[in-house]
């Protein structure tokens, strides 16, 4: 076994504690592989050890992997563990070393006496997230990194420590929370998003009688109304037999309440337009506190030559019975 360079030395020796007898690597060689695909597994490897004593990591770790696909031999396992430990990326240095405990040889384990403690240090460094979301299809982000959608089918397995929570999803109001992710345990995240608020509220009143509502030309009911709206500007008609229509237009903000009082104006039809009938409805106001008849007819100033038998202006009795 050769001696790693300095600089691996110091970049692995913390996570050793104390385990000098342990390489930082494992040589042992696969048992029942043909002798090209050892040679060549072989060749794959020393490359990677090459580039793990120059701290290249991402070229080590190409080499180990290719190595194994060659014939896959637990101690290429154990390097690839130590190549993701020194990148920082303890949830894949836990996997990969927890990997070579289960598939070496026991006369290989005997040889890393110093397995046991660092996958004790490697759990140390390594939280377990279960993230429970309400609503299907989040998308969940840990760390600013999408992880997945909700439901996830796994608890995640992350680098303890500080970490941001994020979850999104399309009509809801996106979620967000810093924690500390406790190492060697598991931690429960229920999530809740809340339904974005789209729409507004309008309610519509005139006095008097009920009179019907419509609403951007649709039918809506009739006053007192309360309608449900989507938020933005909106028209609306008030109508009322023997009044004129109301128009009116109002703008409808996310969780607003917008209340709308409007006055219905009676209309001028044929029959109030014609002189006889107000001017009879102010004789009948007048005389009728005094005298319970009738009134047909009463004095007014009519237009020449309409027929009726009198002048403008002339004065006539009134016609009681």
């Amino acid at each position: 076994m050769r001696k790693p360079s300095g600089l691996w030395v110091v970049a692995v020796l913390a996570l050793l504690l104390g385990a000098a007898t342990a390489p930082a690597w494992a040589d042992a060689p696969a048992p029942h592989a043909s002798a090209e695909a050892r040679a060549a597994a072989a060749a794959l490897k020393r490359r990677g050890d090459r580039a793990m004593d120059t701290l290249h990591y991402d070229e080590a770790l190409e080499f180990y992997q290719r190595s194994y696909q060659s014939y896959p031999d637990p101690a290429v396992l154990y390097n690839e563990a130590r190549v993701h430990q020194a990148r920082a990326d303890y949830p894949e240095a836990l996997n990969l070393a927890q990997r070579f405990a289960r598939e070496a040889p026991a006369d290989l384990l005997a040889r890393v006496s110093g397995l046991p403690k660092l996958i004790e240090e490697l759990q140390s460094h390594t939280a377990t997230v279960e993230v429970h979301c309400n609503v299907a299809g989040a998308k969940i982000l840990l760390r600013e990194k999408l992880v997945g959608s909700s439901p996830l089918p796994a608890a995640l397995h992350v680098n303890a420590g500080p970490a941001k929570v994020d979850v999104v999803a399309d009509g809801y109001a996106p979620y967000h929370q810093e924690i500390d992710l406790p190492g060697g345990q598991t931690l429960p995240l229920t999530i809740v998003l809340a339904p974005l608020v789209k729409n507004g509220t309008l309610v519509v009143q005139v006095s008097g009688d009920p009179a019907s509502v419509e609403i951007d030309r649709t039918a809506a009911g009739v006053t007192p109304l309360t309608s449900e709206l989507s938020a933005g500007p909106h028209s609306i008609v008030v109508r009322r037999p023997g009044f004129e229509d109301k128009d009116a237009s109002t703008v409808i903000a996310a969780g607003e309440r917008r209340e709308l009082s409007l006055v219905l104006v009676a209309k001028r039809g044929a029959l109030t337009s014609r002189w006889w009938f107000w001017t009879g409805q102010r004789e009948v106001a007048v005389g009728g506190a005094t005298d319970a008849a009738v009134l047909i007819a009463a004095n007014t100033d009519r237009a020449h030559g309409s027929g009726q038998g009198f002048s403008p202006g002339t004065q006539t009795a009134l016609v009681r019975w």
